[in-house]
């Protein structure tokens, strides 16, 4: 589940004609926001708690040191010059530096998302707001799984989806099986981006490209060794029908893969799709985000697209909050069906079968 309810869920994304990613400000809990009508009122208990959860978790964040400034002359105030989707790349970067920059939080080390976020020219809560934790602890998440498939596959290969100015593999290089191969695949903008400040070479492969595109980057991942593909804030930008297609391509080329990936609750996408839109500032409203499943749903969907293969939703890891409320009641709230789809986002992993064919 990618955000437990913040203050506003955060979605680093890219990828569909043209854009990025990496999970999060949580979405603010206001009146604005959709509400199921069926005149029940064991509904204001239940919403009741989500908002001393935001509040709780609105303050705990707010006490958080901010990332530090930029220290170096030569790589200050750098320009990069994004919009629409691939701007969000912003958006988790902030989050991810905010919390690496807190010596409370150990279990996160992330000196080159400080040093990126340190060095680029743009207002970062003008757009976004405040920073929270969320893409700080989504990114750990999927650190952990990246690890746990190079445990098990030393000599796998990682293809990483809309990954923008993500800084994973700096994170895991010490854990990194020498000769492993990364792809990285993002939209010409947000690689240029990334360009800015990390460098591909022999090892970690950068294509500018749509991952629909998959002509662009499937030639590049090996067929003889066992493949994980990741994508953090991206699958919520493209329509359910592009989407089931990427599923199946990958099953039919790359079969008992497995791809780790964010996915948006239909309430929320539902938002983002309206008139009025997501604001998160005043002045910054987040691009459309088409896709999105109910958590009593998702597993049903995702099945539905590839036959017999594996899916699972990944528990998001509440230890890492700092606050009572996220770490003791919220999993219990969680639980409840009236309270399950309120969620604004999970991580779900999908293994393919052996072998599968779509046309």
């Amino acid at each position: 589940m990618l955000l437990l309810i913040k203050v506003r869920l955060c979605y680093d994304c890219y990828c569909i004609p043209k854009q990025t990613t990496d999970s999060f400000l949580p979405p603010k809990l206001s009146p604005t926001l959709p509400v199921h009508r069926n005149n029940n009122r064991s509904m204001i208990v239940p919403l009741f708690f989500l908002v001393v959860l935001a509040t709780i978790s609105y303050n705990a964040m707010a006490s958080a040191p901010p990332p530090e400034k930029c220290k170096s002359t030569e790589h200050c105030d750098v320009d990069i010059n994004l919009s629409s989707v691939p701007e969000t790349t912003l958006w988790t970067l902030q989050n991810r530096a905010l919390v690496a920059s807190d010596s409370s939080k150990d279990w996160f080390q992330d000196d080159k998302a400080v040093e990126i976020h340190s060095s680029i020219k743009y207002d970062y809560e003008a757009s976004f707001g405040k920073p929270d934790d969320s893409h700080g602890i989504r990114s750990w998440l999927f650190d952990q799984h990246i690890l746990d498939f190079w445990r098990d596959n030393p000599d796998g290969t990682v293809v990483n989806f809309a990954e923008g100015l993500e800084t994973q593999r700096f994170r895991l290089e010490e854990s990194r099986p020498l000769g492993t191969l990364w792809i990285s695949v993002d939209l010409p903008s947000a690689m240029k981006a990334r360009e800015h400040f990390i460098l591909p070479n022999a090892e970690n492969l950068h294509v500018a490209a749509s991952v629909l595109d998959t002509d662009e980057w499937m030639h590049l991942v090996p067929r003889d060794k066992p493949v994980f593909f990741t994508a953090q804030g991206l699958f919520m930008y493209l329509n359910e029908k592009d989407l089931r297609g990427l599923f199946q391509k990958i099953s039919n080329e790359f079969p008992s893969s497995t791809i780790l990936f964010d996915s948006l609750s239909k309430w929320l996408s539902d938002k983002t799709t309206s008139p009025e839109g997501w604001k998160l500032t005043d002045t910054y409203t987040t691009p459309p985000m088409p896709f999105g499943v109910n958590k009593d749903k998702a597993q049903g969907v995702f099945q539905s697209w590839v036959s017999n293969a594996k899916v699972e939703e990944v528990p998001w890891p509440l230890e890492k909050d700092n606050s009572f409320f996220m770490r003791n009641v919220a999993p219990l709230l969680i639980r409840l069906p009236m309270i399950q789809n309120l969620v604004p986002a999970m991580v779900m992993k999908v293994k393919f079968p052996p072998s599968t064919k779509y046309g």
